[in-house]
């Protein structure tokens, strides 16, 4: 009997059941007065969205079998959300926070999604935020380059061809040779200065924006040694008609109102708590406190 007894409580199933038992105890200990039955309703409203969801990722509305499996899965997701909420298993937990707050602007987000701005406020908005929609300027421009991996001194001798070169009347391809081989281009049609960069590195481009258009000038430095360049064309940064980024314009829009909608709901929430910071530390106390609103007092 003994042997047997042993072996009933070694059981994962008895230690699951001892557990359960436990919590429900204690739960039922910490709140004598939440005993009463709570009522889970199961409306059109809430049938439709388990129906919505299946239809959703599988194209089909379900079985009779799997729609009973649904509305089974409903009630014990139910059961224990609310058993979880009256046992304050939510307390602390990271991800059932950042699930929340996820869902809370969501709410905020469909509600700016909802709004499309009528002309006047097309135009307010876009005259505030013109500079965000200028088109960017573009250059165009060919290069001799330098190798420093092949020249004793690249700068100097960039210098020296300059001097003779601007004088000079030959084609490209044949001041080219003038110069080492290059891996990529030698001449650039109408790119932008973040086009250029990430093709030669920040240094050329700053480089490049001041030198005149023309003519050949430098030397300037890139990533991979020493250049002249001869600047054909710089098209000006110039403002799109609304027409042209109307659609740009109303995404825009309403992700200022989502900002916006966000904003408002954390202050109306944060006046519902008092925001107090508990640090030890002094200085370390004042320099958060100017990071954060606080509000220790009514």
């Amino acid at each position: 009997m003994q042997q047997l007894l042993k072996q009933f409580i070694r059981q994962p199933l008895v230690h699951f059941l001892l557990i359960g038992a436990l919590l429900f105890a204690l739960y039922y200990a910490v709140n004598p007065d939440t005993q009463a039955k709570d009522t889970i309703v199961i409306d059109d409203e809430q049938v439709g969205r388990i129906v919505t969801v299946f239809e959703k990722e599988w194209n089909r509305p379900p079985t009779e079998a799997e729609m009973k499996g649904l509305l089974e899965k409903f009630i014990q997701q139910e059961v224990y959300y609310r058993k979880a909420l009256l046992m304050n298993l939510d307390h602390n937990d990271e991800i059932i926070r950042r699930r929340l707050d996820q869902k809370l602007r969501f709410i905020t987000n469909d509600m700016a999604t909802l709004k499309e701005p009528n002309e006047k406020e097309m135009l307010a908005y876009y005259q505030t935020n013109k500079h965000k929609y200028l088109t960017p300027k573009k250059y165009s421009f060919s290069h001799i380059y330098f190798s420093p991996d092949h020249r004793a001194n690249a700068s100097e001798d960039a210098k020296n061809l300059l001097s003779a070169i601007r004088t000079s009347k030959a084609p490209l391809h044949e001041m080219i040779k003038k110069g080492d081989p290059f891996p990529f281009a030698y001449h650039m049609e109408e790119l932008t200065a973040q086009e250029i960069a990430q093709q030669l590195g920040d240094g050329f481009i700053s480089g490049l924006q001041q030198q005149p258009a023309q003519q050949w000038s430098g030397p300037i430095f890139s990533g991979y040694g020493v250049h002249l360049v001869f600047i054909d064309t710089i098209l000006q940064s110039v403002e799109p008609q609304l027409a042209s980024i109307r659609n740009e314009l109303i995404r825009d829009y309403q992700y200022s109102l989502q900002e916006q909608y966000n904003t408002q709901l954390l202050n109306e929430f944060r006046k519902d708590f008092i925001i107090k910071l508990d640090i030890k530390e002094p200085a370390r106390k004042n320099q958060l406190s100017q990071l954060v609103n606080i509000n220790e007092a009514r």
